[in-house]
């Protein structure tokens, strides 16, 4: 199990699952988590383990994910072992896969 923060909230979630965060609901797998139509700006997410996967129509900022991460707006993560695709600017670590971005890109 491993414990997830959205903007302040916790909630536990069994590890590797993907998570979606569309129009201020949360999806675990595709799962219903919890309505949140506060989620606005940049939306900051704490995982204590790696994400499975990550898509999102706002910004994001995360650690490491072991899949894709795609985002209405910017990305700022670390280690990203699948692509990165957002409509905004995207920094992050090394990315295996390929980057899309609408703005910028910074990677290590």
């Amino acid at each position: 199990m491993s414990t997830m923060r959205i903007n302040g909230k916790t909630y536990n979630i069994p590890n590797g699952k993907s998570i979606s965060m569309i129009n201020g609901s949360v999806y675990v797998d595709g799962k219903l988590l919890t309505d949140a139509p506060d989620l606005s700006g940049v939306l900051e997410i704490k995982w204590d383990g790696e994400l499975a996967s990550l898509t999102t129509d706002l910004s994001v900022s995360c650690d490491n994910v072991s899949g894709d991460v795609h985002a209405g707006q910017h990305v700022t993560c670390g280690r990203v072992e699948g692509s990165v695709n957002a409509n905004g600017h995207v920094t992050c670590g090394r990315v295996v896969g390929d980057v899309k971005a609408g703005g910028h890109v910074t990677h290590g």
